[in-house]
């Protein structure tokens, strides 16, 4: 299924939004839950799971290449990628930003 809808997004060149959340299990397993958002069959665009991916590591570099091999292993092309990407979310994602966090008082 999930193959039929991303060949459906790729052939009628949808415009795709990407959105990610990362979490640590109980048991420190790092994972990325990969959500987009794109119009299937012309229809207006719709919230998709996509994937949930076990993390190698919690660094910027990881996560973004692993988001990018998780999105063409789903089947997006890199040329798809280049001409229809249009916007990234993620939550606080101070690794991704390359700050670090900051504890405010309240």
């Amino acid at each position: 299924m999930k193959q039929k809808i991303v060949s459906n997004i790729v052939e009628t060149e949808a415009k795709l939004s990407v959105l990610i959340d990362e979490s640590t299990t109980i048991s420190a397993v790092c994972g990325m839950v990969v959500y987009i958002k794109a119009s299937i069959s012309y229809d207006d665009p719709v919230l998709i799971f996509l994937d949930l991916v076990e993390l190698v590591s919690q660094t910027a570099d990881n996560i973004m290449n692993q988001l990018i091999d998780c999105l063409k292993e789903s089947g997006f092309n890199e040329n798809y990628l280049l001409q229809n990407w249009i916007s990234f979310v993620s939550d606080v994602a101070s690794v991704l930003l390359g700050k670090k966090m900051v504890q405010q008082s309240v």
